[in-house]
């Protein structure tokens, strides 16, 4: 194990061998991420804000609409089985 270690830092103090490639290795696949992560960036922040402003629609309209939006929810939780078997007895905002 001594051996390996200190051939892998003699390798990286020369710029070769496994340490080189690791690095190389590594850079190529942050650069190949790098679409990824913008694509999902570019679709998780404005789908987190519909999601927000759509629930704030329901909230702020004062017509109720809120347990109505609550109920599919409440019901396709339990129907994934992602949630407590309890059932709320009531549901108020105010």
């Amino acid at each position: 194990m001594a051996f390996k270690l200190s051939s892998e830092l003699v390798d990286a103090a020369k710029g070769s061998g496994d340490a080189k490639r690791k690095k190389k290795e590594t850079h190529r696949m942050a650069e190949a991420n790098r679409a990824f992560v913008r694509f999902l960036m570019g679709t998780s922040i404005p789908g987190a804000h519909f999601v927000w402003a759509f629930s704030l629609m329901f909230l702020f309209s004062g017509r109720g609409y809120w347990q109505e939006l609550i109920k599919p929810i409440v019901w396709a939780h339990n129907k994934l089985k992602v949630a407590l078997a309890t059932q709320p007895r009531a549901l108020s905002i105010v």
